[in-house]
């Protein structure tokens, strides 16, 4: 099955969605079964440990599976679930720009780690196990229904800190953007959550890697989260047929190089849809240009050097979700959508047109 993230398995799809596994899963067991080992504990002990953290992570999972129906009963679908050794994260479409919606979907997660700690702690309290954690989270001695109860209670509490990324960040937005515009929304809860990834760092008093490593997360995440919410929202006074160039010239899969670098000189198009017949076969961006003539020479012919099947989006299609589509790809090359209307080529948006747009647009509010 293939997977929406690097480095991570599919296991399989729960309620329509899509459950990945990111690869250092595999690390966490391991340093789970080393510390048991290291407390003393037997090859039974690693196995009831390694169980216990199985069941933490579907407990997240169903943290994060709360997010994702919620979203879907209020019309927004979720991409995938990923489960990473860091938690889990429900990839949303788009974000929920009605304040009532991000609310909604944001305290779901924490209700339901809430709703599992008090159903574990009432039964817990009935059976008469303990409800302290003396000897650690994995500890052999360690009642697992104790151990399961407070990791819910403190990823519920946790995730309710009014800091982004997490679940009270997006709640704090959402209060915050029935009274303000959702960029200036975002942009209030982006300085509260980096000012309280600072205090976090310095909360231990001394020096703690996982501290500072989180609040470094936060504060990236943070900052992350405002640009996205403003290029968004820079280009959303426009449609594809704005910023697409319209009536693309294009290369054959049959063309040579040399003839490619002509049309490139002559026109200063910066890409070129490469057509079979009346397919799209691929695209020639500058970048694979000199590769291509570096490796094959001039003459060898377009394909060799294109990018194969490119993305396609239709002409009607909003332009948040052209911007989404193009800002998935993080590489060196200038990705590019073809634009189609009923199936037919008829423009191409490069994100090099969108980031330029993007500048123009923040220029202008500023200069207001």
């Amino acid at each position: 099955m293939p997977t929406n993230n690097a480095w991570s398995l599919a296991l399989g799809r729960v309620a329509g969605i899509q459950l990945e596994v990111h690869v250092t899963f595999a690390v966490l067991l391991g340093w789970v079964a080393i510390v048991t080992v290291r407390e003393g504990g037997g090859w039974g002990a690693v196995l009831r440990a390694l169980l216990l953290a199985v069941a933490l992570f579907f407990t997240i999972f169903l943290h994060e599976l709360a997010h994702a129906l919620t979203a879907r009963r209020l019309g927004i679908r979720t991409l995938d679930i990923q489960l990473t050794p860091m938690g889990g994260m429900s990839n949303l479409e788009k974000v929920p720009e009605t304040p009532m919606h991000e609310l909604y979907i944001a305290l779901a997660g924490p209700a339901t780690s809430l709703a599992i700690a008090l159903v574990l702690y009432v039964f817990v309290s009935a059976t008469g196990r303990p409800l302290d954690m003396d000897e650690g989270l994995f500890h052999p001695d360690t009642n697992p229904y104790t151990s399961l109860m407070w990791v819910n209670l403190v990823l519920g509490l946790y995730n309710l800190l009014p800091i982004f990324p997490m679940d009270g960040g997006r709640a704090l937005r959402s209060v915050l953007a029935r009274r303000r515009t959702f960029p200036e929304a975002t942009r209030v809860a982006t300085r509260v959550a980096q000012f309280g990834s600072v205090v976090l760092a310095i909360v231990p008093g001394k020096f703690n890697l996982v501290f500072v490593l989180t609040a470094v997360w936060i504060w990236m995440s943070a900052r992350k989260e405002l640009q996205d919410v403003r290029e968004r929202h820079a280009v959303r006074p426009f449609s594809l047929r704005d910023v697409m160039v319209a009536r693309p010239l294009t290369l054959k899969t049959d063309d040579t190089l040399e003839h490619a670098a002509e049309k490139f000189v002559s026109t200063f198009q910066s890409v070129f849809p490469v057509m079979q017949g009346d397919s799209i076969a691929g695209v020639l961006g500058f970048p694979e240009l000199l590769e291509g003539l570096e490796k094959h020479g001039e003459q060898a012919t377009v394909s060799e050097a294109m990018r194969r099947d490119p993305e396609a989006i239709e002409v009607d299609a909003k332009i948040e979700d052209a911007l989404a589509r193009l800002n998935e790809h993080d590489d060196e090359h200038d990705m590019v959508l073809m634009v189609l209307e009923k199936d037919r080529l008829v423009g191409v948006v490069p994100m090099s047109n969108l980031k330029e747009l993007i500048k123009v647009e923040k220029a202008l509010h500023r200069a207001a």
